[in-house]
């Protein structure tokens, strides 16, 4: 993932940026930086990554298991004070200039396990949906802490405030989404995504006290229903779509 464009390698001849920091989730990164400290001749790059990252769906229905630097404790000061009394200048003794990095990162990642420990999380999908947002997560967590704490009040608040930030945020990434994609298959991707699918076959169904077996039957219902849902739930079936997207395109037609 490229930085700002600060070099990453100047010498007295020529300015490169030939170290990079590559990711399979790039959204997941908040900055890149290039500090000015050069151990050797090249200056390190850096990174944060949120723990929050939106990843990409995975349509798995199985557990996961994730690991992440849990900041919840983590204090700044504290952690700068460790780090200072750290033997980092050892490192200027090392001629090697990767043994010298293995210092500096064992060193570093020593105190930073200290105070911002990896843990280990169960989840049921491995990736995040991409409308999921960090106030999302942040209410969630709010939502799930006052249920274990049985404040009733507190967890109804946040169970509504959750509700309510996560049909918003579909709304905005969906709409969004139709309205600035210019690929009619894209865009049929992201109408996809807002409802679940399955392959499971339909052995049976019961429309209106029938209990339907054959498979043409009920195909034949499903289409007659889908056809005309419209119609039943919008009390103004003329009423223009919100969407000049897909107005337009259907227009072309």
């Amino acid at each position: 993932m490229p930085s700002n464009g600060d070099p990453t390698r100047v010498t007295s001849t020529s300015v490169t940026l030939i170290d990079h920091i590559y990711s399979t989730n790039p959204t997941s990164l908040i900055n890149v930086t290039v500090p000015s400290y050069a151990p050797g001749d090249h200056y390190p790059v850096r990174c944060t990554v949120n723990k929050f990252a939106k990843l990409i769906k995975d349509k798995s229905d199985s557990h996961f298991e994730i690991k992440y630097r849990n900041f919840k404790t983590f204090n700044d000061e504290m952690f700068l004070q460790d780090l200072s009394n750290r033997p980092f200048d050892i490192i200027q003794e090392i001629n090697d200039s990767n043994e010298a990095m293995d210092m500096w990162y064992n060193l570093l990642v020593n105190v930073l396990d200290k105070h911002a420990p990896v843990v280990t999380r169960r989840v049921k999908n491995k990736y995040q949906p991409e409308w999921y947002t960090n106030e999302i997560g942040k209410s969630k967590f709010q939502r799930d802490y006052f249920h274990k704490k049985k404040d009733t009040e507190n967890y109804k608040k946040y169970r509504n405030k959750t509700s309510e930030l996560i049909r918003s945020a579909k709304a905005k990434y969906f709409m969004d989404a139709i309205d600035n994609d210019e690929n009619c298959k894209i865009i049929w991707r992201h109408l996809k995504d807002m409802n679940s699918t399955t392959k499971q076959e339909i052995d049976i169904l019961t429309h209106e006290g029938k209990v339907l077996i054959n498979k043409n039957d009920i195909a034949n219902c499903l289409n007659d229903h889908f056809s005309t849902v419209g119609e039943k739930l919008i009390s103004n079936p003329h009423k223009s779509f919100k969407s000049e997207k897909i107005n337009k395109y259907v227009r072309s037609k």
